[in-house]
């Protein structure tokens, strides 16, 4: 893969991610999940969670640990609100 298409696969790795928390909070396993349901993408948690902490490096999602009715505590993240509105007309434009 070339240097160009790298920069393009992130930048919509990244807006996939964004976009599937404008739905409302996840948790890292279920971000995992849902996109690597999607075999365009083909994404692993060796992708996903890099992302996922560079995003909240950049302040643009939070996360929060909680309690899980099944198992160890759980790792959510949200969008901050700094990136929900540009997100959302990224998502969905007009």
């Amino acid at each position: 893969m070339n240097e160009r298409t790298a920069q393009i696969r992130k930048g919509v790795v990244e807006l996939a991610v964004l976009g599937l928390l404008v739905g409302g909070e996840r948790y890292g396993s279920e971000i995992v999940d849902e996109l690597g349901g999607q075999p365009a993408l083909a994404l692993t948690a060796g992708t996903v969670y890099p992302l996922l902490a560079r995003l909240l490096k950049a302040e643009m999602i939070s996360s929060t640990w909680r309690e899980s009715p099944v198992g160890p505590p759980r790792k959510y993240y949200e969008l901050t609100p700094r990136a929900a509105t540009p997100t959302r007309r990224c998502i969905r434009p007009g």
